[in-house]
């Protein structure tokens, strides 16, 4: 992920954005730790759940400026 960063920032790029699920919490975790902000709603995904349940869609937003 740092190589990522270096890689987005030495090409001038203002940041970037990835999508998990809200539910995969490991995730959501980690990409909190690597400068990741959980950014705008989190709508449902149609037809996938998770041990039963509907799943949400996470969108986080890293900036290369910070």
């Amino acid at each position: 992920m740092a190589a990522f960063q270096t890689h987005v920032r030495d090409a001038g790029v203002a940041g970037a954005y990835l999508q998990t699920l809200v539910e995969n919490e490991r995730a959501v975790r980690f990409f909190g730790r690597m400068g990741f902000r959980p950014y705008g709603e989190t709508p449902r995904v149609p037809g996938l759940r998770y041990r039963g349940d509907r799943v949400r869609q996470q969108t986080m937003v890293w900036s290369a400026r910070e």
